[in-house]
């Protein structure tokens, strides 16, 4: 709706930058996040084992299992299970089947696991190999789990004939680490979190959404709603698309542009109704000052930008006010030669704080 308002648009399409739906087009990666995806793109293609990936709600598990499969679909067959919860070891593995575009009906659960072996002996370079992503994996059973492990014992004189991460929240640590699920923790050889991003890498991130559809963040945000934005969302990208999308839907109905702090703190409190977690911003108790290469606050910390430009902003219109002090008689016992007459010049100065 905002988006011919605002200018975005990618290959002629109109495009909203923060869409809700997680694409590998949009992979933003932190310096942090590189190094994880090369370290389990390594433990997967060796195949030491198991690689487990666990991160905080609304830190983009499902995108970085995305952009993994994307960047690993020349090396195998790919399989991406996007909901763990299986109520039967059949059902999981029929699922794996149908995945690898293979019939299962009215196959029982030792004649599906047949059918899985007999079809992983016959891969073939390059693809000799199925790299199976589970996200959501805190929510499988111990019985799922067992069968996990049994999948990555299947091999090929020593190459595993199936590479396994296991992405989901935090509670899959803690539930790996349960004694019945010893046997299956043992075999993870990779264990990484993705951690939130930090403020510097929040600006980076609405940067890099809103340079995707053809805009620049100066045209879009003003400094200190920006600001409220990545402090709010404490470092969530979900929450930072979220606050951002509807940021831009209220200054799009109010005809303003760029978006600034008011109608960032609106957005804030109509987000605050839904069941999410929100920081309390603190941009508008403080001053910044607008440089060449990004925006100082002053707690001294400077957000620099990908592609700093000069940020502007109409200055208030100050003059010096002034008057003059005259000669004057006062009494009768005033002397009869006039004063001197002293110019008085008081200036006043005007200080602009954002709040």
């Amino acid at each position: 709706m905002y988006e011919q308002f605002f200018g975005f648009s990618r290959s002629g399409i109109s495009q909203r930058p923060f869409a809700a739906t997680p694409s590998p087009n949009c992979f933003f990666a932190t310096s942090a996040i590189e190094e994880t995806l090369s370290e389990v793109k390594q433990c997967l293609t060796e195949g030491r084992g198991l690689a487990l990936l666990t991160a905080p709600s609304g830190m983009g598990k499902t995108l970085f299992c995305k952009k993994l499969i994307e960047e690993m679909a020349s090396e195998f067959q790919t399989v991406f299970l996007e909901n763990a919860q299986f109520p039967t070891r059949r059902s999981f593995l029929q699922t794996i089947l149908y995945e690898l575009g293979h019939g299962y009906i009215r196959q029982g659960e030792e004649e599906v696991r047949i059918m899985m072996k007999e079809l992983l002996s016959t891969l073939q370079p390059p693809q000799s190999a199925v790299l199976l992503v589970i996200d959501e994996a805190d929510h499988l059973s111990r019985r799922m789990l067992d069968e996990v492990r049994a999948l990555s014992n299947l091999t090929s004189g020593e190459n595993p004939l199936v590479r396994i991460l296991l992405c989901g929240s935090l509670a899959l640590e803690e539930n790996l680490a349960l004694p019945e699920n010893s046997a299956c923790y043992q075999r993870v050889a990779c264990q990484a979190t993705l951690e939130p991003l930090t403020i510097q890498e929040s600006v980076s991130y609405v940067e890099h959404r809103i340079q995707r559809v053809g805009s620049t963040l100066e045209k879009t945000f003003h400094p200190d709603g920006l600001e409220a934005i990545c402090q709010a969302s404490d470092g969530l990208p979900r929450a930072i698309n979220q606050l951002s999308d509807h940021s831009l839907m209220l200054s799009y109905l109010a005809e303003q542009s760029p978006v600034d702090l008011p109608v960032v703190l609106e957005a804030l409190d109509d987000l605050k109704q839904l069941p999410l977690c929100w920081n309390e911003p603190t941009a508008a108790k403080e001053t910044y000052e607008e440089t060449e290469s990004g925006v100082t606050l002053n707690s001294n910390e400077t957000y620099e930008l990908e592609n700093p430009q000069t940020i502007t902003k109409e200055e208030p219109h100050t003059e010096g006010a002034s008057f003059e002090v005259g000669s004057f008689e006062v009494g009768a016992d005033t002397p009869t030669e006039p004063l001197v007459e002293t110019p008085v010049v008081i200036e006043t100065y005007q200080t602009e704080t954002y709040q």
